[in-house]
């Protein structure tokens, strides 16, 4: 496992606040297709939820569905009552996926799975 010396961003944002990134896996092959999670910025007052995805990954509902994932936490474990979502307007609509969870969350060995 890295360790915030090795890896000094997502890995020290869960030594200094709890939280941080989640790899996002898809479900079925496990293959690592971007990162979802909760960030404390120190310019921001607000925790912020943020993704990144890589572009094969685009448009198919995944940062939906691994937002959708991530809230349910945010509250129930991390117990943040404000939770805020940085964009700009040339952002693309995010689609939302239909059916089941396909997508895994990944940090510090434990799981976060979408709950439908």
């Amino acid at each position: 496992m890295p360790s915030s010396t090795s890896c000094p961003g997502p890995v020290a944002s869960y030594d200094r606040h709890g939280f941080g990134l989640f790899l996002v896996e898809l479900k079925e092959s496990r293959a690592p297709i971007g990162i979802c999670g909760l960030l404390k910025r120190d310019a921001r007052d607000d925790v912020d939820i943020g993704f990144a995805f890589v572009p094969e990954s685009w448009s198919k509902g995944y940062a939906f569905e691994s937002t959708t994932a991530t809230l349910p936490y945010a509250h129930a474990v991390q117990h943040l009552k404000r939770i805020v979502a940085i964009t700009s307007s040339d952002k693309r609509r995010v689609d939302q996926p239909a059916g089941q969870a396909r997508l895994l969350l990944r940090a510090h060995g434990a799981d976060a799975r979408r709950q439908d």
